[in-house]
């Protein structure tokens, strides 16, 4: 955990990320790199919802780490981390969700899982994989949202895919 906190360190001090801020780090070696895609996934299976592990979450995103998206998939049964009341604002754009908007930031590699929870998923599961694939916004998270339309029996889901994604 030290290693984590050395290297997260290190990023805001060379101003490759910085936290709180939609700037994508560029530039990392790709040793770095990595090393991370390593060791941030086994950080996220641990599944304690402390400070590490809210860093590791959201580094796994700003970097893409494809590597997170199975640790990150198991890790989307935490609720989303929040204080506070969260406006549906807030909810619609995973302000809040940590695990669902890291998914989001590393994109396509991520649509198989979030697709095999829209296949098998509860309502609750459905709903959470529709807006992060909806945050998404690639060519490929549409084509998903729109296969899964038609197999899609809950209305609310429905409703959503069919008002938020261009069809």
């Amino acid at each position: 955990m030290k290693i984590f906190s050395l290297f997260f360190t290190l990023f805001i001090c060379i101003g490759v990320c910085t936290p709180n801020t939609q700037q994508r780090p560029t530039n990392i070696d790709p040793s770095v790199r990595l090393s991370l895609a390593q060791k941030l996934p086994l950080m996220i299976q641990k599944s304690a919802t402390d400070s590490v592990w809210v860093n590791a979450v959201r580094l796994s995103g700003e970097l893409r780490l494809s590597e997170a998206v199975p640790a990150l998939t198991k890790a989307l049964s935490h609720c989303s981390v929040s204080k506070g009341t969260v406006t549906l604002a807030e909810y619609m754009r995973l302000d809040t969700d940590l695990v669902g908007n890291a998914l989001a930031q590393i994109g396509d590699p991520s649509i198989p899982s979030l697709t095999e929870i829209l296949r098998t998923g509860s309502k609750s599961q459905r709903h959470r994989a529709t807006l992060i694939l909806l945050k998404m916004n690639s060519s490929l998270s549409e084509k998903t949202l729109k296969d899964h339309l038609f197999h899609e029996g809950d209305p609310d889901i429905r409703a959503l895919i069919e008002n938020r994604s261009p069809l």
